[in-house]
């Protein structure tokens, strides 16, 4: 699970935005954002939730005060603190050294007044800059602070600025996720099996809306590969008829004997959305009986690794399935996906458990509605302690109506955007050789 959170800090020197750990607490977090927007040190600043005016307890994490993206957080100064002066200046306000103004200060303090005495009229009242700094302190040690500004202050109601800065930190998240993905090395080749063992839930656009996604954001090839012999519609999904290319079974056929390059493969390749290669299943029920066969596919995700790049896999819902197991057999990370209801949920356990140890295992939680959703993620998360990662992807209407080969990010649905682009990221730093990882 994500544990960091972008906030927006503001404070008098500056705003700016930043990634934060959100268990770490606020006391801990404050000198770096103090270093970056305030001109006080950290230990005369507070803490404040722009949102709603309140003060916050230093020994709070960013989780324990709800923070999401797009919080706005203020750094203000304690009671009877003030800006420091930047330097000593002399009575016209030009600056001074420090020596000189010692020097001055000494000498005006031998021709001083008594306190409470007025100056002779026709003198200037003017007082150094050291008297200066130490009346301000007695001033400050004399009195009783008075409550700060915000203590009257109404909490701000979100207006169009504030939802604007908002909406800014999120895009801004979305930016931070998509370099990750965009940066990540690639160890010559990577398999990715999406899988469940409950059909409807969603593998096959998760399948769609990851390799096209990878596709936009890297050079590298992107295959989209059908690893479910009966009836799988991943090319359908992806391509128009015209450009649908071989499929699975066809292809090894076809490769048998012959010298490929990198460009001649993808002419034999469906073209789906960004660029995406599509590799679907058979279309006929005596080449689907032919194509249930766990060499052809084992051969096939061997020879597709030695041209490099991303392979994601669609598997079909049984897991002993022969392409299914071949896919699972190859796989380098596995992204197990799951829906809203409790009895998918207590499946996708089950298999979890069972799927092959070494390799890492994501989980989606796909289709999930805003309100009234009947499984608990917590209870799934505890069941499969091995798991790397979990995402969570709202339900949108007609999902299959918007995974089309005309499908473009730009105007893919808003609860999309978030959640596949963290299952990228998570993805993505696990490609590198060992000894190349941060």
């Amino acid at each position: 699970m994500n544990d960091t959170v972008i906030v927006t800090v503001s404070g008098d020197r500056n705003e700016e935005t930043f990634e934060a750990d959100r268990h770490q607490p606020l006391g801990h977090l404050l000198s770096g954002w103090a270093a970056r927007c305030s001109s006080l040190p950290p230990g005369q600043l507070t803490v404040v939730d722009d949102g709603d005016g309140r003060r916050l307890d230093p020994s709070l994490d960013l989780a324990g005060i709800g923070a999401s993206y797009g919080t706005t957080l203020r750094l203000v100064g304690d009671a009877g603190s003030s800006l420091p002066d930047d330097e000593p200046r002399d009575s016209a306000g030009a600056v001074v050294d420090p020596a000189e103004a010692a020097g001055r200060a000494s000498a005006a303090s031998e021709v001083a007044p008594a306190s409470g005495a007025c100056l002779p009229v026709g003198l200037p009242q003017q007082v150094g800059w050291l008297r200066r700094r130490t009346m301000a302190l007695g001033a400050s040690l004399s009195r009783t602070a008075a409550p700060p500004a915000e203590s009257f202050a109404l909490p701000d109601k979100p207006g169009p600025a504030a939802r604007w800065r908002r909406s800014m930190a999120a895009t801004d998240r979305l930016a931070l996720l998509e370099e990750q993905v965009r940066t990540a090395t690639i160890n010559e080749s990577v398999v990715i099996a999406v899988v469940s063992p409950k059909g409807g839930v969603g593998k096959t656009t998760i399948t769609g809306l990851l390799a096209s996604l990878l596709a936009e954001l890297r050079r590298d090839p992107v295959v989209a590969l059908d690893a479910n012999a009966d009836f799988g519609n991943l090319a359908a999904r992806l391509c128009t008829p015209e450009r649908r290319g071989m499929s699975a079974p066809d292809l090894w056929a076809w490769s048998q004997g012959r010298e490929v390059s990198p460009a001649t493969l993808a002419q034999q390749l469906g073209q789906g959305p960004h660029g995406v290669r599509a590799l679907g299943s058979p279309g006929e029920t005596a080449a689907m009986l032919a194509a249930a066969d766990h060499g052809l596919y084992e051969g096939l995700l061997g020879w597709l690794r030695s041209f490099g790049g991303v392979i994601v896999a669609d598997c079909g819902t049984g897991l002993l399935d022969p392409p299914t197991r071949a896919a699972l057999e190859a796989a380098d990370q596995i992204v197990l996906v799951t829906d809203s209801a409790a009895d998918t949920a207590r499946l996708v356990v089950e298999a979890g458990q069972h799927l092959a140890s070494g390799r890492p295992c994501w989980l989606v939680a796909n289709k999930v509605p805003r309100h009234g959703a009947r499984v608990d993620l917590d209870a799934v998360r505890s069941a499969l302690p091995g798991l790397a990662g979990s995402v969570v992807v709202p339900a949108v209407d007609l999902a299959e109506n918007v995974l089309t080969p005309t499908f473009r990010w730009e105007g893919a649905p808003g609860p999309w955007r978030g959640p596949v682009r963290e299952l990228a990221a998570f993805l993505a730093p696990a490609w590198a050789p060992v000894g190349d990882r941060a």
